[in-house]
């Protein structure tokens, strides 16, 4: 009988889609109330009752009663196992515990494990924990203990699934998720000398892709660290191990952070400070210590959690997402950008290179093709009066695995007055980059304008459409200064700066999108704003 049920389990939990995309780590289950007694109870009880209806209803033998009782158990099994995450199997990491990892049982932080919402084979008692020594971590970290490999119990022969064949499919939750965060990764991993891509993967088990509530607004909580952030903090119910594999549930702190940036913040320094966080205890993480991020996450295996393949789920989620590209530094190719300038009336060339104070010589060659020297300017004919150099970036499409460069569409002088993201109730799309009215803005990338008029909220505004198949959008315009269906290269002028549409000020939103409405990108996380 249990073997029948244990195959069924099986089959259930890895044909409906190998491993989930996010696992369900503690931090995604920790408002979960519900006991492993009362559970137990209830499906003695349903088990019980199933039999003795059966004894009823049915004169046939024992083993016929038996069966019935086992497809009953089974058919309510894979009902509850569809619509739960891989939890399924966090009880068994205990029994796979081996003698070298024993000596970190006495240096790790509290543990918080998941509640199981069904229950499990009942695995052995692990050795009793060592208490803590002076080289624990002074920091409470929350430790998942799971596993993907559901284990036989007692002395039923039966073999277990391996976890070497891990695999995500990617979805948009996770994509959208890794857009939120991936600029704040990205810059503390710099400054800390950290792998970005291992804090994201981190993060994205961790939470369940964003979808934990200590992970959402207003407890931004990515890596469930426990206690109160500067003097913030919020109670969830979570599950302990009591060192002999049965979980028991408490009321814990953990703590509150006002946005993603200080929780990646808080957990960089919990890994690198050697005199007030775990850097001792950590350092195998750092870039200088940890030559790949597989490294990294090899140390972190057995330390931060104590699932067996922690790394290896980390390791996967890197490369389905193609994580590194947040270990870069974004250092831009430098291109040449052309400064250009509107005739007014009464200018003539000679007053035009004398207000630039620019060559004449240079300002007919950059002007060969818009100019004749023997004709009178007309106002409002545009002429470079300049070069500069700037940084382009690579930008990739997913969709269609294209490349093109792109640059920031203003010269320096602006700032960012409202970040992609979350902002009160809504979602930012973009980048707002206030500066003076009537600012020069340009082509982010050779392109093509699909899209131009006014829209109460974005006011006068254009789109253009790039080599690579992505878009950029340009709202609160002045006004433009191209035309529908028009080409242009990187680094045009195509319209000033303005407060049109819903606007307070002066300032150029600046987007970056898969489709011409929607599917925006955060811009910050390819680009090098100031």
């Amino acid at each position: 009988m249990k073997n029948k049920f244990l195959t069924i389990f099986m089959t259930a939990t890895f044909t409906s889609g190998l491993i989930a995309p996010v696992v369900g780590y503690a931090a995604t289950e920790i408002t979960s109330e519900v006991s492993i007694e009362n559970v137990q109870k209830e499906e003695l009880n349903e088990t019980e009752a199933t039999s003795e209806t059966s004894s009823t209803e049915e004169t046939s033998t024992t083993e016929t009663t038996e069966e019935t009782t086992v497809e009953t158990t089974t058919s309510e099994s894979s009902v509850e196992e569809s619509t739960s995450e891989s939890t399924s199997t966090e009880e068994s990491t205990i029994q796979t515990t081996t003698e070298s990892s024993k000596t970190e049982e006495s240096k790790k932080p509290e543990t918080s494990t998941t509640s199981s919402t069904k229950e499990k084979p009942k695995p052995k008692p692990a050795p009793t924990k060592n208490k803590p020594t002076e080289s624990t971590p002074k920091e409470s970290v929350h430790i998942n203990e799971t596993s993907d490999v559901v284990l036989p119990t007692g002395e039923e022969e039966s073999s277990f699934v391996s976890t070497t064949d891990i695999k995500f499919i990617k979805n948009q939750t996770t994509e959208d998720f890794i857009e939120s965060i991936g600029d704040k990764a990205r810059e503390i991993g710099q400054e800390y000398d950290l792998y970005a891509s291992v804090m994201i993967a981190q993060a994205i088990l961790e939470t369940g892709s964003g979808n934990s509530e200590l992970s959402q607004a207003p407890n931004h909580n990515l890596f469930g660290i426990k206690g109160s952030y500067k003097g913030q903090s919020v109670s969830y119910n979570t599950s302990e191990d009591n060192g002999k594999g049965s979980l028991y549930t408490i009321k814990a702190e953990f703590r509150k952070y006002p946005g993603y940036k200080e929780s990646f913040e808080d957990y960089a320094e919990l890994l690198t400070d050697t005199k007030k966080g775990n850097g001792d205890f950590y350092k195998g993480t750092w870039k200088k210590n940890a030559k790949t991020y597989q490294e990294a996450t090899k140390s972190l295996t057995g330390k931060y959690a104590t699932d067996t393949s922690y790394d290896q789920k980390l390791n996967k989620l890197i490369e389905t997402y193609d994580l590194t590209f947040f270990d870069k530094k974004l250092d831009g190719d430098a291109k040449i950008q052309n400064i250009y300038y509107d005739v007014k009336p009464g200018d003539t060339i000679d007053s035009i290179i004398a207000e630039k104070t620019v060559d004449k010589k240079e300002f007919l060659n950059w002007n060969k093709k818009l100019v004749d020297e023997k004709k009178a300017l007309t106002e409002g004919q545009r002429v470079i009066v300049g070069q500069r150099k700037i940084s382009s970036y690579k930008i990739k499409n997913l969709k269609s695995k294209e490349v093109s460069e792109f640059i920031i569409p203003l010269k320096e002088g602006y700032s960012i007055s409202s970040p992609f993201g979350a902002r009160d109730s809504e979602h930012h799309n973009g980048i707002d980059m206030a500066v003076a009215e009537n600012t020069l803005i340009y082509a982010s990338s050779d392109g093509k304008v699909v899209a131009k008029g006014f829209d109460p909220s974005a006011g006068n505004y254009v789109i253009l459409q790039h080599e690579n198949g992505l878009f950029t959008s340009y709202f609160h315009m002045n006004r433009s200064s191209v035309g529908l269906d028009e080409k242009v290269k990187m680094g045009d002028m195509i319209g000033y700066v303005g407060s049109t549409g819903n606007s307070t000020g002066a300032h150029l939103h600046f987007a970056i999108n898969t489709e011409l409405w929607s599917g925006y990108i955060n811009p910050a996380n390819y680009m090098n704003f100031n």
